[in-house]
């Protein structure tokens, strides 16, 4: 069996357009706005500052995490699980649809707000839930790490004031399958 992994790095602000067939995609970091089609595979976004995410997934999950609040995120699956995670610093006007799905909103609903959650799932699960922030409700303290559900091994504490270190900025994109017009580097 043959396997290739991509690692392709962009300027932080920059406007990200993905069509990807088959594979997993991993971004961090991004400030710019995204745009995903995945006919199958698992999509992990984490440290999002983006203002617009939008996401079509075939089969596959998607757990998305913001850092700072988005304008809008629409994220549509097919098959298989969806996870929002934004600030709960602004309100968000939030709509969810599915077929067979169990949909859990903890972040609740602000029909008046111009900032936009739609999440939409023919069979599986909708999670929308509010991002703990360091510091989040005066513990002085970053939250405890959250496994990323397609991630083996610990999860680095994020940037908060008190971790002591700053990761480098600037977004990743991890993939299995090149995109078009690259090719891929193969080592031994």
């Amino acid at each position: 069996m043959c396997r290739v992994d991509w690692l392709v790095i962009v300027p932080a602000d920059t406007d990200l357009t993905i069509e990807h067939g088959v594979g997993a995609i991993s971004l961090e970091g991004t400030t710019g706005d995204i745009d995903l089609r995945i006919g199958a595979g698992d999509v992990t976004i984490t440290e999002s500052e983006a203002d617009t995410v939008s996401a079509d997934i075939g089969v596959g999950a998607i757990d998305y995490e913001a850092v700072e609040p988005p304008r809008s995120v629409d994220v549509r699956v097919g098959v298989g699980e969806a996870t929002v995670r934004v600030p709960d610093t602004e309100g968000y006007r939030v709509n969810t649809s599915g077929g067979a799905s169990d949909v859990i909103n903890n972040l609740g609903n602000d029909s008046s707000s111009s900032r936009r959650i739609t999440v939409e799932s023919g069979v599986g699960s909708v999670r929308i839930d509010p991002e703990l922030t360091p510091f989040a409700a005066g513990q002085g303290v970053l939250p405890a790490p959250r496994r990323r559900p397609f991630e083996e091994g610990p999860r680095p504490v994020g940037r908060g004031p008190s971790s002591g270190t700053k990761r480098p900025r600037g977004p990743s994109v991890l993939g299995t399958q090149p995109p078009v017009g690259l090719s891929p580097r193969r080592g031994a």
